[in-house]
């Protein structure tokens, strides 16, 4: 046995370019993974590495490139190797990209000072937003020590919500530079200082300008009349009644999470060691790090283009994707009790119908238990036009929710959950 093990280590060796025995196991493991750096140095990367919380995505064309805490990494789709990415020894990691378009593989990366008890700090690291001008291109400290929060680019500009000074945490200022973030304008108006503020987003009424999202009972929005900046607090629900929503526009905060719940469920942390296995179409940049996904996902197939006024029917499944006892899930199988729908209609007016709450009325019937397991995902048919006049032609832009929370029954192991699918579009012809 052991010549067998001998001669199967040698050929190995040879084909894998393998160190000697002591490290054989894991250097096996480690290319399985896929972890060689791009200057070819056979380095192994740690499990730590490995398994460490990815912070921040960018994908583009199939090249994906991820931050945790401990560092920065790239590959391809279709090879599935990660690779340590070459960036500039002050470029701190566990930072996040910059919402917004990136003309010619322009990619701005930006960080906040990590305040958190026991966090890792290097004197070399500088805070602060960083530019690659090309896909191919090195990167740049634009500007540094500074604090930011939240980048984005906008018509020609990069805006920015940092905090008003390294010392001040809870304070904070809104910027705008022309000079992709050598030098900055503050947008004060008339706030000395902001807080709370939580992300930055194009202003859909006034060109060019933006309107700032902040934490509250109910979500505040920011906006200002003109290029002046005299800025105007309003609830976000208020803010938004009655107003067009951009259809290309993802970071408008109207449509659900990809993967939100109201309460607990199984949650997968995204790493490097489990990267590949997700799809493709639910590996998207997140806004706020870290970046996890439940083990619980709402998938909607069937057609995308019907005629206005027929039936518009798509099959729905819920899955579970990991094996966690979760109770059974609750459905009412001909009704659409816990099912609601978020929809942008052709005209541009963003509507949030249902989930129904038991005073809106429920079926008669008890409700139909599926208990929920891995091998045993739940499936049904959802007609929309149950749920929302589908009659105008148009493009629509639709996000089904199922919601169970006010209908299960904890104490007869039914599970209270809320999960929002895809945000996809459908197609009315007339």
């Amino acid at each position: 046995m052991k010549w067998l093990f001998d001669t199967l280590r040698k050929f190995l060796r040879g084909f894998w370019k393998l160190p000697p025995s002591p490290v054989f196991g894991l250097a096996l493991a480690a290319r399985l993974i896929g972890t060689a750096p791009l200057n070819g140095a056979e380095t192994v990367v740690s499990t730590t590495n490995l398994t460490q919380e990815v912070t921040a995505l960018f994908i583009n064309r199939g090249h994906i490139e991820a931050v945790t805490r401990r560092g920065f990494y790239e590959a391809e789709r279709t090879v599935r190797t990660w690779h340590v990415m070459e960036v500039p020894a002050s470029m701190p990691p566990g930072g996040r990209f910059a919402t917004g378009p990136e003309p010619s593989g322009e990619v701005y990366y930006y960080t906040a000072l990590d305040r958190s008890p026991g966090a890792s700090v290097s004197e070399a690291w500088i805070h602060g937003l960083y530019r690659r001008a090309t896909a191919k291109g090195p990167w740049e400290l634009m500007s540094g020590p500074e604090d930011f929060h939240h980048v984005l680019v906008h018509s020609n500009a990069v805006f920015a919500i940092a905090g008003d000074s390294l010392q001040t945490p809870s304070s904070q200022k809104v910027l705008r530079s022309t000079d992709h973030g050598r030098t900055w304008e503050k947008l004060s108006g008339n706030q000395a200082a902001f807080r709370g503020l939580r992300s930055i987003f194009p202003d859909p009424d006034h060109p060019g300008q933006v309107c700032l999202r902040a934490d509250g009972l109910r979500g505040m929005i920011w906006q200002a009349p003109d290029a002046g900046y005299q800025w105007e607090e309003e609830r976000e629900l208020r803010w938004r009644r009655g107003r067009p929503v951009e259809l290309n526009e993802s970071e408008s905060g109207f449509f659900m999470p990809r993967f939100g719940s109201s309460t607990y469920y199984p949650i997968f942390q995204l790493t490097l060691a489990n990267f590949f296995a997700f799809p493709e179409e639910d590996l998207q940049p997140l806004p706020v790090p870290p970046v996890n996904y439940p083990g619980l996902a709402l998938s909607v197939g069937g057609g995308r283009t019907f005629f206005a006024g027929s039936p518009i029917m798509l099959p729905v499944e819920l899955k579970l994707r990991v094996d966690a006892r979760v109770g059974n899930l609750v459905d009412w199988p001909d009704e659409t009790a816990c099912w609601g729908l978020r929809r942008v209609t052709p005209d541009g007016k963003a509507e949030a119908i249902g989930p129904r709450a038991p005073s809106g009325g429920v079926p008669g019937t008890p409700p139909t238990l599926h208990p929920l397991t891995p091998n045993s995902p739940y499936r049904r048919n959802v007609y929309l036009n149950a749920l929302a006049d589908f009659r105008e032609p148009g493009r629509y832009r639709v996000q089904l929710i199922y919601s169970s929370s006010n209908h299960a029954r904890k104490d007869r192991r039914q599970w209270p959950v809320e999960i929002s699918g895809p945000v996809i579009d459908l197609l009315l012809k007339r």
